[in-house]
């Protein structure tokens, strides 16, 4: 089986920073919606669709100071996206897209 997907999120988020003098914290709750296009080929048989992803979660961040102009941060999410679709080929589950995501970022902030 060949699975190609491609998906366009839009993220809409609330959250509250904590500030000390080196440190922050931040943490709230996101909304996720993802359009998703995928095509899943096995055999002879091809499925093409679009879908739209409704989900949500939360967040965390955490960030330190590690000099004047330099910050080093760390944010994560979870996401649940319970709607999210199976693509079956000739009655095989070809892809099984992601019920729950993870999403990490890791940042070096330097002022110039």
């Amino acid at each position: 089986a060949d699975v190609r997907m491609r998906s366009m999120p839009f993220v809409l988020g609330l959250e509250h920073c904590w500030r000390g003098p080196r440190f922050e914290v931040a943490g709230g709750l996101l909304v996720l919606a993802e359009a998703r296009h995928a095509e899943a080929t096995a055999g002879q048989s091809t499925r093409s669709d679009w879908t739209f992803v409704p989900g949500g979660g939360l967040s965390l961040g955490l960030a330190v100071r590690l000099g004047q102009g330099v910050r080093l941060s760390l944010q994560a999410a979870a996401i649940g996206l319970p709607w999210s679709s199976r693509y079956r080929v000739d009655g095989v589950t070809v892809f099984n897209a992601s019920r729950l995501e993870i999403p990490v970022d890791l940042a070096l902030d330097i002022e110039i």
